[in-house]
């Protein structure tokens, strides 16, 4: 080993120029990897909702509806009008308003009001779109073209557009406020000024080379793409300062800081070396989830801390030795004063302190389970966004608002008409649209819009768009979805 730590640091500006060239391509590549906002992706191919997703797109041209857009200060007549706008814009797949279940061309008074206060109240008009997911980032900001009046949007596919703009700008925010964290903690610990330029040199480069790389995956999350290079930071970080350490150590005994470096990377490899896998193994175990976000976070981390791994046994010994001289150059007294008293004081009370943790670890365990966690795209977005600000505007006029698509084999017309009879009898449900809502079941279905009519029936399937009053996850929704699927279950 001796003889190659020997040769790579004869050749240390070789090494130094190739790993910023690799950096460099790195960067380029970066650029290719796309970044999946799309949470469901990520469910398991055997839950029940990924094979609903599956068959609903291959029986229908349009996805489940994914946004509710609200304009204020509208008649009918013009709310009907912008539907036919949002229907024109590329990437808006379908658009259902208070047309598609009631008669418009009849007074609003006569008109079932449970439906009416659904998609219009007090001049502001309602519309549950359906956006396809390759284009809603381009179909958001074509709808905020459409007209000057007030708009609001919210649902998953308008939360997974503000989630992409936040995430890219915000990320940059982030990693720079780490680094300024990091660069103070490290010239408070360290004795030269040149040691955390070393330590981001060295972690920067690893960083740039685990991103670009990503593109043999071609796709990752973007919990990895956002998380993977602070992970990557704070992860990694000690595997550096640990050599470095070392090499200070030996440069006591060693004249040369070739030879310092050599022992300090022979006697430092088996620690950092254990160091590194016992992490690479903690995030390989991701790999067993079936929910998917876990596996691409496990590859993508697991790549990042071996990467981080090669890089400081051979990129950072050799900027360390190739930068000897100007570490020395500007060395400082250490700012960290001594702990000698704090440890005294620790070992005076390690008893007590140990029974003192143990029985915190009792309640602590039970206080666990009673955490929230919130699994979809509704919750990312809080207080102070636009996104939190447009979705309390409609619900405060609206109320809270979920659609469900409930997809059955076509079978019979009368018991269509018997479940969603039986369906709007549940206190939440507020609106049902369907073949059978629409078009009515004693009008043929040859005499309806093929356009129409294809996004309700298909060659094997009818189906339900039902609005509910939940939110989009948590209790009161879970049981909604059994409760539905019950009331359903009679035409399977």
């Amino acid at each position: 080993m001796s003889g190659f730590i020997d040769k790579m640091l004869k050749y240390r500006r070789f090494v130094i120029v190739f790993f910023a060239i690799l950096a460099i391509i790195c960067i380029i590549l970066s650029s290719g990897v796309s970044v999946n906002y799309t949470m469901s992706d990520y469910l398991p191919d055997s839950a029940k909702s990924t094979i609903a997703l599956n068959t609903m797109s291959e029986e229908y041209d349009s996805d489940v509806p994914n946004a509710r857009i609200m304009i204020e200060d509208v008649t009918l007549v013009e709310a009907l009008a912008f539907k036919e706008e949002l229907e024109n814009v590329d990437g808006v797949e379908s658009v259902t308003w208070l047309d598609d279940s009631q008669n418009t061309a009849q007074p609003i008074e006569t008109m079932d009001q449970d439906a009416v206060e659904t998609y219009y109240q007090d001049g502001n008009a309602l519309y549950t779109v359906t956006l396809n997911t390759e284009k809603q980032i381009y179909a958001v900001a074509q709808i905020k073209e459409l007209t000057d009046k007030e708009l609001s949007m919210t649902g998953d596919a308008i939360s997974t557009v503000a989630s992409t703009e936040a995430t890219e700008s915000e990320i940059k925010i982030v990693m720079v406020m780490a680094v300024i964290v990091i660069v103070v903690i490290l010239v408070l610990t360290t004795t030269s000024y040149i040691e955390p330029i070393i330590f981001l040199l060295s972690i920067g480069i690893a960083i740039l080379i685990n991103r670009g790389t990503n593109i043999i995956f071609g796709e990752i999350s973007f919990v990895s793409n956002a998380a993977g290079p602070i992970l990557q930071l704070a992860v990694s970080m000690d595997y550096s300062i640990f050599l470095m350490d070392r090499f200070n150590t030996y440069l006591i005994d060693y004249d040369s800081p070739e030879i310092a470096m050599c022992q300090a990377m022979i006697k430092s490899f088996s620690s950092i070396s254990a160091s590194a896998l016992t992490t690479i193994i903690g995030f390989a175990a991701l790999l067993l989830m079936e929910f998917k976000l876990g596996q691409d976070l496990g590859l993508v981390m697991s790549k990042a801390i071996c990467i981080s791994l090669i890089t400081v046994f051979t990129f950072l010994p050799c900027l360390i030795v190739e930068l000897h001289e100007w570490i020395l150059k500007y060395e400082h007294r250490g700012f960290i004063p001594s702990f000698e008293k704090f440890s005294n004081l620790v070992t005076k009370v390690k008893y007590p302190m140990i029974v003192i943790f143990l029985i915190l670890a009792i309640p602590s365990y039970f206080l666990k389970n009673q955490n929230t966690f919130y699994y979809g795209s509704s919750h990312i977005l809080g207080e102070g966004t636009n996104y939190y600000e447009e979705t309390q505007k409609i619900e405060d006029i609206f109320g809270k608002s979920n659609q469900m698509v409930l997809m059955l084999p076509l079978d019979s017309t009368a018991k269509e008409v018997e479940l969603s009879h039986s369906l709007r009898q549940l206190s939440y449900v507020k609106d049902i649209v369907s073949y059978v809502d629409s078009a009515g079941a004693s009008i043929p279905k040859e005499y309806l819009d093929e356009n129409t009519l294809s996004q309700l029936d298909s060659d094997h399937y009818t189906r339900f768009v039902i609005t509910v009053t939940t939110d989009y996850e948590g209790d009161e929704a879970f049981h909604a979805v059994n409760e539905i699927e019950k009331n359903s279950c009679f035409l399977l």
